[in-house]
């Protein structure tokens, strides 16, 4: 078998041991995550032909696209999104490999570095939560490989590979916004960008076309006025900005070592320093565009929110970059990497083996009891998106409302229920006005709400 025939198969093994973890830990996960539920709701809205509402929603619309085919099919939503967010997430892990290779790191190094990837904890959940990131991190690490390749000088047919590395980067972005960084990036470090810039206009185009056309919106992405009052850019002042932009700064440096683990976190940021002022790595425009976009993402995440799993958005091009200093040591610390490397694999399937700790069912006894006693044209008003979801109607936005929204939301005709956590300020500062009344909830259905922390009040009806 020749080297890339063995590079293939390695990545292959990465595949279907990161799928069989990830299928493995979803399918254990009872309910999808605040933002899962109103990605399902989107897939479901599409797969039923409605796309405005789809459109309208605060989060890009690639991945429910994905999912609608096989809810339009009679899958399950939930189901739907397990399956393709493991699978999309596996190969982003496997993707590692071929990226770390094209950056200059030996084979055994880019295996290493997957097999990380493969059994990252946090990326292994977000299939289960139905979160966008597994689509997300493999169209970056696929669009990031062809990037590289496009940029070799020896590269053949360049053109063409530089447009799909845009194309790729421009359904990135229809996936999450943070896409826009790697296309900026891929623009300013290219070559090639003219080729890039028709690739990825045709997703963002296609995506920012139907949102004028059926909700009149130029909006670049619906997610900014979302984001920009939860970070430094919604701060009352410059100072007060700059203060919690640095802090946050802060935060996403030592978050890298529980999202990426000590050891993936330090070499992915000895790998990148050694990529760029050492003599590691094909020092070629390609690379430095993937630093590039690294480095853009990051500033860009510490101006709104700093997360666990926005950083990991970008685990396949760190821990390619991480190989080149697993071969930068390798010939100091010969015999400690693969102990370290053991001990944290190990570590990590000790830590997705148990069923994850916490019950939210409560939410979904709540919605349902609510959804069958619904008469046409009625609705709730609630801060919970999954038992709106439940509940069969379209979740709210996932932030808590003020609680003059919520009043005038309850004002409304045709709201029959109120649902509030009950553990959290906003009921704390909101009373319901009369004639709203607790709900007569069944003994079973009151003590899960109670567990649950879940507050249920009923309008009689006129």
């Amino acid at each position: 078998m020749g080297k890339p025939g063995r590079t293939a198969a390695l990545a292959g093994l990465v595949f279907c041991a990161a799928l069989a973890v990830r299928l493995f830990v979803s399918f254990r996960t009872a309910l999808p995550s605040v933002d899962g539920v109103i990605f399902l709701s989107m897939a479901k809205d599409m797969a039923a032909g409605h796309w405005a509402p789809a459109l309208v929603r605060v989060f890009h619309p690639f991945y429910p696209l994905l999912a609608a085919p096989l809810i339009a099919l009679g899958v399950t939503p939930f189901t739907a999104a397990r399956v393709l967010l493991s699978v999309f997430g596996a190969a982003g892990a496997a993707l590692v490999l071929p990226l770390a290779r094209e950056l200059g790191a030996s084979r055994g190094a880019s295996a290493a570095l997957a097999s990380l990837a493969a059994a990252s904890v946090w990326s292994s959940r977000y299939a289960g939560d139905a979160y966008s990131e597994p689509l997300f991190l493999f169209l970056a690490a696929l669009a990031s490989w062809l990037f590289l390749r496009q940029a070799r000088p020896e590269g053949e047919r360049r053109d063409l590979t530089a447009f799909f590395a845009g194309f790729l980067a421009g359904l990135a972005f229809t996936t999450r916004p943070e896409g826009a960084a790697l296309g900026a990036a891929f623009l300013l470090a290219g070559p090639g960008r003219v080729f890039l810039a028709l690739g990825a206009v045709l997703p963002a185009g296609a995506y920012l076309g139907a949102r004028w056309v059926l909700l009149g919106s130029l909006a670049p992405t619906p997610k900014l006025g979302f984001m920009l009052p939860m970070g430094p850019l919604g701060a009352t002042g410059v100072l007060e900005g700059l203060a919690l932009y640095l802090e946050n700064l802060g935060k996403a440096l030592l978050l890298g070592f529980e999202s990426l683990g000590p050891l993936g976190w330090l070499l992915s940021a000895a790998g990148i320093l050694l990529f760029l002022f050492g003599r590691k790595g094909r020092r070629g425009q390609g690379g430095k565009g993937l630093a590039a976009a690294l480095l853009l993402a990051f500033l860009g995440m510490a101006a709104f929110q700093v997360k666990r799993r926005f950083l990991l958005d970008w685990s396949p091009l760190l821990l390619a970059f991480g190989a080149l200093a697993w071969d930068a040591l390798s010939g100091k610390v010969r015999f400690l990497l693969p102990v370290l490397l053991a001990l944290s694999l190990g570590w990590s399937l000790v830590r997705l083996y148990p069923p994850r700790k916490y019950d939210k069912t409560g939410e979904v006894l709540v919605a349902r009891w609510i959804g069958a006693r619904l008469g046409p044209g009625e609705g709730i008003v609630t801060d919970m998106p999954r038992v709106a979801y439940y509940a069969g109607l379209r979740p709210p936005p996932p932030r808590v409302p003020a609680p003059e929204d919520v009043a005038r939301w309850c004002a409304r005709a045709g709201v029959r229920f109120l649902v509030l956590g009950a553990r959290r300020r906003l009921f704390r500062e909101f009373g319901p006005p009369k004639p709203w009344k607790p709900a007569p909830l069944p003994p079973e259905v009151e003590r899960a709400a109670r567990r649950r922390g879940i507050a249920v009040f009923i309008r009689p009806r006129k």
